[in-house]
């Protein structure tokens, strides 16, 4: 298996984000999805990394500084890259890009019930609080919880 380089997301990578971003979601889908009419919170402008191997985009994060962290959104990796060290390699560019900025810690936002806390928990976040979530619904589940996690860079 060749290495997985990191770099910020060109046009030309738009098709084969757009499916990275499709696979991710629909594993998502089959634990919650936005409730009807519930309106998300607006998010700041973003900037786009992707992790590549043998010339394909395997993965993907947008993350956006806000005060001392740097703020992760969207990280998805293709099913078929996943548990090979995709999110890792895209986690460990954010720790540097965020030391270099100046920014004491990466910060995230995920469902407990979608299993990605411990996912998360394996790159080094900790759970720092977590609520009921107002904005997804789920037909597994009776209720959600949506945690806010951290990681020190």
């Amino acid at each position: 298996m060749s290495a997985i380089a990191i770099r910020d997301v060109t046009e030309r990578d738009a098709p084969q984000v757009a499916e990275v971003v499709r696979s991710g979601v629909a594993t998502l889908r089959e634990t919650y999805r936005p409730r009807p009419g519930a309106a998300l919170p607006a998010l700041p402008p973003r900037a786009r990394l992707v992790a590549v191997r043998d010339g394909r985009v395997v993965g993907t994060v947008e993350h956006f500084r806000e005060g001392d962290r740097v703020h992760l959104v969207g990280l998805f990796v293709d099913e078929r890259s996943r548990r090979c060290g995709v999110a890792r390699a895209l986690i460990a560019e954010l720790l540097g890009r965020a030391r270099a900025l100046g920014a004491r810690r990466l910060s995230l936002y995920t469902i407990r019930e979608s299993g990605n806390v411990a996912v998360f928990e394996r790159l080094g976040f900790q759970v720092v609080e977590e609520h009921d979530d107002l904005y997804m619904a789920s037909d597994r589940h009776a209720g959600l919880h949506e945690a806010y996690m951290e990681r020190g860079t």
